[in-house]
């Protein structure tokens, strides 16, 4: 139950920046990191970034990572809004081979709430977001990974490997249509941004939008 209601809670992290909910009352340090994603204070929301990265319920429930991607992006640290994005992306999919429930539809909000933003910035530029990706595997081999451990069949190691295969694939679509992509997300991204960042000054004063 405790993790369910982890994932749910990143969930509405995203919904927070997304529908412009108002920022934890003070954002001190003792209130939940969660809370403190929202804030408009780039220290402490990064500080709060950092603490969930690194605590190991974030592993066990990987989608809790696409939290983060929101408040880096929107204090200046885009391509590690990118990094994590895609960092939960891989791990969510995995666990989603062993665990199912709701979190195929909460990921799917997951991509939709945050993914246009990110991917808007991401492919202006396909060969640093290739090297990003290759961070993420990189990533993902060196750091625990509950799920390698359960019990796999023949069936659920092919799931596993598609898992990998659609990352590898988007690898080569990155180098094939280089162009066509970059030129695409460079016409989309202004208007994206902007959208964000409508969105945020309404709660956040000028000087503290970082991401337009």
């Amino acid at each position: 139950m405790l993790r369910i209601q982890g994932f749910r809670a990143a969930a509405l992290t995203l919904f927070a920046f997304a529908l412009v909910h108002s920022p934890a009352s003070s954002g001190a340090a003792e209130s939940p990191a969660q809370d403190r994603l929202a804030s408009c204070d780039a220290k402490v929301a990064l500080a709060a970034v950092q603490e969930v990265v690194s605590r190991p319920e974030s592993l066990e429930e990987p989608m809790e990572l696409f939290s983060v991607a929101p408040p880096l992006f929107h204090h200046g640290q885009k391509d590690e809004a990118v990094f994590w994005f895609y960092a939960a992306q891989l791990r969510t999919r995995y666990q989603l081979v062993f665990e199912q429930g709701d979190r195929g539809q909460l990921f799917q909000i997951m991509l939709m709430s945050i993914g246009p933003l990110v991917n808007s910035y991401a492919f202006q530029d396909v060969s640093k977001l290739d090297r990003t990706l290759d961070r993420v595997l990189e990533w993902d081999r060196t750091t625990p990974n509950p799920y390698r451990e359960k019990p796999r069949s023949a069936a659920v190691e092919r799931q596993i490997e598609q898992v990998y295969a659609g990352l590898r694939d988007m690898k080569v679509q990155l180098v094939s249509g280089k162009d066509d992509l970059e030129r695409n997300a460079r016409l989309t991204s202004p208007e994206m941004e902007r959208v964000y960042a409508d969105a945020v000054k309404g709660r956040c004063s000028k000087d503290q939008v970082k991401g337009r």
